[in-house]
């Protein structure tokens, strides 16, 4: 394996990338994320192992190597799909288990390396953005920007007022307390309630765990909306449609 110090190099153009910006605008992993790739050894620069983030890359002329993969800046490709149930948000699951990957390549046949941009568990439906776009994913996905993210939810009893509130003020969970949501009741049917929650944050299972934590399990949950995206146009489970440039300009430069 190359030293640390024998992958530096020093800065050739204007054009040139540090490492892990690389892989962020290659759509391999978030910026947060890609120096903890490069630091154990995965990522190859010329055929050497380089464990140094900040090197100096040139997109056009060094070759980089993801897991023995080459990493390409492609064109950039944005899509928003009404996921279905039993697929999990990962580009590959170890024990097999079907991934929102494998289902694009299986029903929609595309052939670009999209990831989705965060998750949605496994039995959950709804708005799922997917793009080989690191920023667009770093401005979706970064706490500091406060993305609304909009769901529909059917939960059991009847929350009254009191959960209401306690949706403004926040929860504490056991590790993290939420930041102010919102929560609507929307219809009764029997001893069940359909709510509309609107939160800024993607805590791993944070709607599920919010409702469990005031004594509402919930039954069945469908994100609505991501910022301005909407379900709009793939109205139907499964169904799957680019973004216009448009769009994705516009939220880019809010």
């Amino acid at each position: 394996m190359a030293s640390l110090w024998s992958c530096l190099n020093h800065f050739k153009g204007s054009d040139n990338l540090k490492l892990e910006r690389f892989l962020q605008k290659a759509g391999i992993v978030s910026r947060r994320k890609a120096s903890g790739l490069i630091e154990a050894g995965t990522v190859t620069v010329n055929g050497e192992v380089c464990q140094a983030f900040w090197k100096q890359v040139d997109p056009e002329t060094d070759r980089v190597e993801y897991k023995g993969e080459r990493v390409l800046l492609e064109k950039k490709v944005y899509y928003k799909l009404n996921k279905p149930q039993g697929y999990i948000c990962a580009l590959e699951d170890p024990f097999g288990t079907p991934t929102i990957v494998d289902y694009l390549t299986r029903v929609h046949a595309i052939d670009k390396r999209v990831h989705p941009v965060g998750r949605l568990d496994k039995d959950t439906e709804g708005l799922l953005l997917l793009t080989n776009d690191g920023d667009f994913t770093y401005r979706i996905l970064h706490p500091k920007m406060k993305i609304e993210k909009e769901y529909l939810a059917k939960v059991k009893g009847r929350p009254d007022e009191s959960v209401v509130e306690q949706f403004k003020q926040g929860i504490q969970l056991r590790n993290f307390k939420t930041a102010p949501a919102v929560l609507k009741i929307e219809d009764q049917t029997g001893q069940n309630t359909w709510v509309r929650i609107i939160i800024k944050e993607g805590k791993k299972r944070q709607v599920k765990r919010m409702c469990s934590f005031l004594g509402h399990k919930v039954l069945y949950l469908k994100r609505l909306r991501v910022d301005s995206f909407t379900l709009d146009g793939v109205e139907n489970v499964g169904d799957l449609q680019k973004i216009p440039k448009e769009e994705i300009d516009s939220f880019m430069k809010e």
